[in-house]
C-alpha cells in the first residue's frame, strides 16, 4: 500500500510538472458553475493520459516504475479529483454550498468521456476530434424532444437523468476502455 501512494506522489509530480501550465488554466475553469463546467471537464480528460497516448509520450512514462494499470488510475483519479476539487470550490464560491449531487454528476460524466478517449486514443484516432463529435451527438440526441419522455437522458453521460441507469454505462464504457489499454502495448515499442 506504501508503494502504491509513493508510485502515486511520484506520478502526480511527473504530470503537475509537465503540464501545469494547462491544468491551472482549466482547474480554473472548471469552477464555473452550471453546464459549461461540463466542457472544461472534457477538456481536462483530454490533458491527461489521453493525451500522453495521442502524442506517444506514454513511453517515457512506462521507461519509470509505472505499470500500465498504474498509470491508467493514477491518471484517472487524478483528474477525478481535480474536477471533484474544482466543482465543489466553484460551487462554494457562487452559491454558498455544494451537494452530493454535483459529485455524482460529475463523477458520471468524468468516468464515461475518460474511457470514451482512452479507447480512441488506444486504438489511433485523434483526441479531440471523435470524442468531441461524440460529445455533440450526445447534446443533440439528449435534447430532441419533449424531456419528461426523451429515453436516451436516462443513459446519458452528460444528462444523467438517471444516476443508476448512466453511471453503469459509464462504468462499463470505463471498464472496457481499461481492458483495451492494458491489452494494447504498441505505443511502447514505437
Amino acid at each position: 500500500m506504501i508503494k502504491a501512494i509513493q508510485h502515486f506522489e511520484a506520478y502526480l509530480t511527473i504530470e503537475i510538472a509537465r503540464k501545469y501550465k494547462a491544468l491551472g488554466l482549466i482547474f480554473l475553469a472548471m469552477m464555473i458553475a452550471g453546464n459549461t463546467r461540463y466542457f472544461f471537464v472534457f477538456f481536462l480528460i483530454t490533458k491527461l493520459l489521453p493525451y500522453d497516448v495521442h502524442r506517444n509520450t506514454l513511453k517515457n512514462i512506462l521507461w519509470l516504475p509505472f505499470s500500465r494499470v498504474e498509470t491508467f488510475i493514477f491518471s484517472f483519479f487524478f483528474g477525478l479529483f481535480l474536477a471533484f476539487f474544482s466543482g465543489t470550490m466553484g460551487n462554494i464560491f457562487f452559491f454558498g454550498h455544494a451537494d452530493l449531487s454535483l459529485l455524482i454528476e460529475i463523477s458520471i460524466f468524468y468516468s464515461a468521456y475518460f474511457g470514451i478517449l482512452m479507447l480512441v486514443t488506444t486504438k489511433g484516432v485523434d483526441n479531440v476530434t471523435f470524442p468531441i463529435l461524440f460529445l455533440i451527438a450526445d447534446l443533440i440526441a439528449g435534447s430532441i424532444g419533449d424531456p419528461a419522455i426523451n429515453k436516451y437522458q436516462l443513459y446519458s453521460p452528460l444528462y444523467h437523468k438517471s444516476y443508476t441507469h448512466s453511471f453503469s454505462v459509464a462504468a462499463v464504457i470505463l471498464i472496457v476502455s481499461f481492458v483495451v489499454y492494458i491489452s494494447d502495448r504498441r505505443e511502447k515499442w514505437r
